[in-house]
C-alpha cells in the first residue's frame, strides 16, 4: 500500500499528461539516482529523426506488452505518464531533466522509460518504439551499478542474448527429443512372454520407471521435461485403438537410484543386481523430493495422436524442471476401469540372464482382483525398460557479471530493473572475493555473502517461458553500498 501512494505522490508530483505518441531511436536514463533530502533526479535523452514528433513515457512496471505490433517494455499501468514530449529539435535529440522533491515511500522506487516516434512508414503505419531504459532510486554512500550498455564488451560472460539495446535478455529457448533405447537392450513382447501390460492396463496399475541421466543424453544442463511420448509395441496394429482412462496419474521426479546393467564377461549376470530400484515404491523417492504430479485426469489414446515414429504422448498439464544430472524416476497410477487395454507399449530388456538390476517396480490387478493404485506399496521387479521419446526444453540460461570493485563493503538490498513477460522470471546470486584470482565465496542470494572482501560478482539466471518462449529482460542491478 505504501508503494502505490509513492507512486500516485510521484505522478502528481511531476505533474505530467497522460497518453501521447511518439518513438526514438535511443533513449538513455541515468539508472541510478541517489535519494537525499532534496529528493532525486530523473534525467532522460532521446536520439531521433530531427523533426519527428516524439514522447516518452514514464511506468512503474517494465511490461513488456504489445501494442500494434511493437514491443512495449512498460507495464502501462493507470499512473502510466508523459514525461517529454513533441518535436525533435534539429540536433536530433531531445533532453529533460527534473528534479523530484522527496516524499515518503520514494526509496527504492524504479522508472521505466520508453519513447515512441511517429513514423508513418513503420510496419504498423502509425509510430516505432525506442529501447526501454530506467531510472531506480537508492540511498547510501554509493552503489554499484551494472548496466548492459555492451554487455559483450563489458566482460559479461554466459548463455544470454544481448539482443536488446541496453538490456541482457536470456537466451532463446531450445529444444531436443531423445529416444530411451539402450544400445544393447533386447524388444520384449509383453502379452506374449507373459510380462505385465503396463501403465495402460485394464484392472488398476502402479508402475515405476527409472531412467539414468545417460538414457536421457543428459549434458548437465538444467532442462525442462516438456513431453513424453510412448512407442507402440512391435507387432501391434499399424494405428492404436481407440480407448478411454477415467482416471489417469502421471508423475516425475528426481532419484538417487543408479542401475548398472552391466554383465560380468564369465557367468554373464549384472555385476550389481541391487542397483536397481526397490521393491517398495517410497523407497525409489529421493528423500524430501516427491515425484510432481504432471497430469492428473482422464486420458484419451486416439489414433489422431499418432505421431511420426510411432510414438503417442502422454497427457501432461505441466513440465518438469529437470537437474540435467540425476537419474529420473517416471511414475503412473492408473484405476481398474472397463477400458480395452489393447495399446500395448514397446518395452525392452536391460538384461536377458536377470530381472535385476530392476528398471521398473510393477504391480498390477486382476480381473478377479483389479487394486486401487493408491493403495499399493509394493511391486515385481525387472529390468524392462519402455521405449519412449522425451521432449526437452531448455529455458535456463545466464550472465555472469565480471569481477567489480565492492571496497570491502556491506550492502543494502539489490534492486533490479526488469521486464518479465508472462511466465518468466530472474533469479540473482551473488558471490565475493579478495582478488579476481582468488578463491571466491559460494554463491548467495544476498551480495552480503561478498561483505569485507574487495571484490563482488554476480550471476542473473533467466528462466523462459516454455510454451511462448518469451524470455526475461533486465535492464540494470543496482547495489546500494549504506
Amino acid at each position: 500500500m505504501a508503494r502505490s501512494h509513492a507512486r500516485l505522490a510521484l505522478a502528481a508530483t511531476l505533474g505530467l499528461p497522460v497518453l501521447g505518441t511518439g518513438q526514438a531511436p535511443s533513449l538513455t536514463m541515468h539508472p541510478d539516482a541517489l535519494l537525499t533530502s532534496q529528493g532525486f533526479p530523473i534525467q532522460t535523452s532521446l536520439v531521433a529523426a530531427p523533426g519527428a514528433a516524439f514522447t516518452v513515457f514514464l511506468d512503474f512496471d517494465g511490461g513488456p506488452r504489445e501494442v500494434l505490433g511493437e514491443r512495449i517494455l512498460l507495464g502501462l499501468t493507470p499512473l502510466l505518464s508523459n514525461f517529454d514530449g513533441g518535436v525533435v529539435g534539429p540536433g536530433g535529440t531531445s533532453q529533460r531533466s527534473v528534479q523530484v522533491p522527496l516524499f515518503a515511500g520514494a526509496l527504492g522506487l524504479i522508472l521505466y522509460g520508453q519513447a515512441v516516434v511517429l513514423d508513418y512508414s513503420a510496419p504498423n503505419g502509425l509510430f516505432r518504439t525506442s529501447n526501454g531504459a530506467s531510472t531506480a532510486t537508492y540511498a547510501g554512500s554509493r552503489a554499484i551499478v551494472a548496466s548492459f550498455d555492451d554487455p559483450v564488451n563489458q566482460g559479461y560472460s554466459g548463455t544470454y542474448s544481448a539482443d536488446v539495446a541496453g538490456h541482457v535478455r536470456g537466451g532463446p529457448v531450445t529444444r531436443r527429443t531423445y529416444e530411451t533405447i539402450t544400445p544393447l537392450s533386447v524388444p520384449v513382447d509383453l502379452l506374449s512372454t507373459g510380462f505385465l501390460s503396463a501403465p495402460l492396463s485394464t484392472h488398476g496399475c502402479r508402475v515405476q520407471y527409472v531412467l539414468r541421466n545417460v538414457d536421457l543424453g543428459a549434458s548437465g544442463a538444467p532442462e525442462r521435461i516438456t513431453s513424453v511420448r510412448w512407442h507402440r509395441q512391435a507387432g501391434a496394429s499399424v494405428l492404436p485403438t481407440p480407448d478411454t482412462f477415467p482416471a489417469f496419474d502421471f508423475r516425475i521426479g528426481h532419484t538417487d537410484v543408479v542401475p548398472d546393467y552391466t554383465l560380468d564377461w564369465f557367468s554373464a549376470l549384472p555385476v550389481a543386481p541391487d542397483s536397481g530400484l526397490s521393491a517398495t515404491f517410497a523407497d525409489n523417492e529421493r528423500p524430501g523430493e516427491p515425484p510432481i504430479v504432471v497430469y492428473q485426469g482422464p486420458y484419451v489414446v486416439s489414433p489422431s495422436d499418432l505421431l511420426l515414429g510411432g510414438y503417442l504422448p502422454f497427457p501432461m498439464f505441466t513440465s518438469f524442471p529437470y537437474d540435467g544430472v540425476s537419474s529420473l524416476l517416471l511414475e503412473f497410477r492408473v484405476p481398474a476401469w472397463p477400458q480395452q487395454g489393447l495399446n500395448p507399449i514397446a518395452h525392452r530388456l536391460q538384461a536377458v540372464s536377470s530381472p535385476l538390476p530392476a528398471a521398473r517396480v510393477v504391480r498390477s490387478g486382476t480381473a478377479a482382483a483389479p487394486i486401487t493404485p493408491d493403495l499399493v506399496t509394493t511391486g515385481t521387479r525387472d529390468n524392462a525398460m519402455p521405449e519412449l521419446q522425451i521432449e526437452f526444453t531448455r529455458t535456463e540460461t545466464f550472465a555472469q557479471s565480471p569481477w567489480l570493485l565492492a571496497g570491502a563493503a556491506q550492502f543494502g538490498t539489490p534492486i533490479l530493473a526488469q521486464s518479465l513477460p508472462f511466465g518468466t522470471s530472474i533469479a540473482v546470486e551473488y558471490r565475493g572475493a579478495d582478488s579476481p584470482i582468488a578463491t571466491p565465496t559460494a554463491w548467495s542470494s544476498s551480495p552480503n555473502i561478498a561483505a569485507g572482501k574487495l571484490y563482488l560478482q554476480f550471476r542473473v539466471t533467466f528462466h523462459a517461458n516454455p510454451v511462448t518462449g518469451e524470455r526475461p529482460i533486465l535492464d540494470s542491478l543496482i547495489v546500494p553500498v549504506p
